[in-house]
């Protein structure tokens, strides 16, 4: 298949995996207090069954979380147009709590996004501050390859 038959299909499993694994920003929408949506971007850790995020204590997401697990979360390659959009349910797993299970998937996330000599100074600057766990259940993803540069 040429490059021009691939664009605008789906990524394949091992594709979307692998796309899942790299440090691209993802955008979580929810609704606030009033019911309107509320955007924010969010690192994410794909569990190759659930996205895993983490707040911190005082995040305004994590409350409208609690109060509406109902989620949406884009992620995407300005670059290439690649994306993965998927819908589903926010499940509070722990906290907000200083340790726990959220330590090792914040790191993890840590060591993708800012690279594994920023670890120390990370851990420096995030010890001892609470947060929270949610494990995002997918009801329906979709993805789209994307077609390269378009400018």
């Amino acid at each position: 298949m040429s490059m021009t038959e691939d664009i605008g299909t789906p990524l394949s499993a091992y594709e979307l995996d692998a796309f899942l694994q790299l440090g691209w920003t993802a955008r979580l929408a929810c609704l606030d207090d009033h019911g309107h949506p509320y955007i924010v971007p969010i690192w994410h850790q794909w569990g190759r069954e659930r996205f895993w995020l983490i707040g911190s204590e005082h995040a305004i997401w994590v409350r409208y979380l609690l109060a509406s697990p109902a989620v949406a979360l884009s992620i995407d390659n300005p670059e290439t147009v690649t994306r993965v959009m998927c819908q589903g349910r926010a499940k509070h797993v722990e906290g907000p709590s200083v340790d726990g299970r959220w330590v090792g998937i914040a790191l993890d996330m840590a060591e993708r996004y800012l690279g594994r000599e920023a670890l120390p100074e990370y851990q420096s600057a995030t010890a001892g501050m609470a947060r929270w766990l949610f494990a995002v259940e997918v009801d329906r993803m979709v993805s789209w390859r994307g077609a390269g540069r378009t400018n």
